[in-house]
């Protein structure tokens, strides 16, 4: 006798990578994105506007740095940076 094989709803989805944004050593989630790139990081961070404005007001004034993105940090920007979590979301298609 063969069985099929039962599958969860999430068997053979689309797999969102959470990207988080540490501010002032506060971690929070901005979101989730498909593609794993350098200019999705920034992209999600900038999109979620609240963290956005906390972004801007933690800022130093004097700070004139520029955005530095390294592969293992992610991007930073004064004392924000943003990179991967390591978590994972998986939606229904």
């Amino acid at each position: 006798m063969i069985t099929a094989l039962a599958h969860d709803a999430s068997h053979n989805r689309p797999t969102q990578f959470e990207v988080e944004v540490i501010i002032d050593g506060i971690r929070q989630v901005a979101g989730y994105t498909a593609r794993k790139t350098k200019n999705s990081l920034i992209a999600v961070a900038l999109d979620n506007e609240t963290i956005r404005a906390q972004m801007l007001a933690a800022l130093p004034a004097d700070d004139n740095s520029a955005p530095c993105y390294k592969a293992r940090q992610g991007w930073t920007l004064g004392n924000t940076t943003i990179r991967w979590s390591g978590g994972t979301l998986r939606h229904p298609a």
